[in-house]
């Protein structure tokens, strides 16, 4: 019997230890496009449920017409329950766009 609470002891401290090592777990709480002198800029507000590290975040912008896409991408270092900002130039012309946004651990 004590033997098993030793090893359950030891299981538990491991899972423990693991989960105070994993990465971040981020997640896009809100997304917007503003209107900027040489385009467009795609912008995300991230909450991290995790722990610490780099996250990419990557945004489409979608033309609402014709269906065509820009793409593109913004990194971030992030801390265990933060929320931060991502802001990335898009050199789109002029549209009716709307934005897709997309965090991912770890970056590609």
């Amino acid at each position: 019997m004590r033997r098993a609470l030793v090893i359950l002891a030891l299981v538990v401290a491991g899972a423990a230890a693991v989960r105070a090592c994993a990465g971040p777990r981020p997640s896009v709480a809100a997304s917007w496009l503003e209107s900027g002198p040489s385009g467009y800029v795609a912008a995300a507000r991230i909450r991290n449920a995790g722990g610490d590290g780099e996250i990419q975040v990557n945004f489409r912008l979608r033309e609402r017409a014709t269906g065509r896409t820009v793409p593109a991408q913004g990194t971030a270092e992030v801390h265990r329950g933060e929320e931060v900002e991502v802001r990335v130039p898009v050199p789109a012309p002029p549209g009716d766009w709307s934005l897709e946004a997309q965090s991912e651990y770890p970056p590609r």
